[in-house]
């Protein structure tokens, strides 16, 4: 029994001793953050971007697919370097090929759009063989050059675009998408005309 109470006592000893430290510890810091003022720290938007596909569409599912259907709504965006991307916008009777620069700063991702965009339209009322890969009629258009913001999405897997879309990192389907383009020779002629390389 005397052992039991001189065991507690000991460890009662040394628990106060402890307290008694960590107010001294406490204090002595304390004072020394007086006339210190803190720093803001912006998280920083790091370009993770080069080199990788993303899907970009109004309604993603948890593994990154479009949930509903719909037409003029979702894209690809291929960043091909440190500096430029492909978009390909996807609807039904047309898809359309943008280009652009990209930079990433405090705000997020920000894509500067250049003038130039292919236009690539399907003619599905004159064809007459509905099971076969149509060809695209091509038309290269001049518009003005905008610009659109990433920002990081409160889940870290997707960011918030300037038109309220959200988009993913799709890799999975960037060797596809990369193979599309290259055997495109209306599009690979378009890409080497305005300096992208894929």
């Amino acid at each position: 029994m005397k052992k039991i109470i001189l065991v507690f006592s000991f460890l009662f000893l040394a628990f106060c001793t402890k307290k008694e430290n960590l107010k001294i510890e406490n204090k002595t810091a304390d004072s020394l953050n007086e006339n210190v003022k803190p720093i803001a720290v912006q998280p920083k938007f790091e370009n993770v971007f080069k080199n990788h596909l993303y899907i970009v569409g109004p309604h993603l599912d948890l593994n990154g697919n479009l949930e509903l259907g719909c037409d003029c709504c979702s894209s690809q965006f291929y960043f091909c370097d440190s500096i430029h991307f492909i978009e390909v916008a996807y609807c039904l009777e047309a898809n359309d090929l943008l280009i652009g620069e990209y930079s990433v700063n405090e705000k997020g991702l920000q894509l500067k759009y250049n003038k130039n965009r292919l236009l690539m339209e399907f003619d599905f009322e004159n064809d007459t063989d509905s099971l076969a890969v149509q060809k695209p009629i091509y038309s290269e258009i001049t518009n003005k050059e905008f610009k659109t913001i990433w920002t990081k999405h409160k889940n870290t897997r997707f960011y918030d675009t300037s038109d309220e879309e959200v988009s993913e990192q799709r890799d999975s389907l960037k060797t596809s998408f990369i193979k599309t383009i290259k055997e495109d020779e209306v599009v690979s002629k378009f890409l080497r005309k305005n300096n992208i390389k894929i």
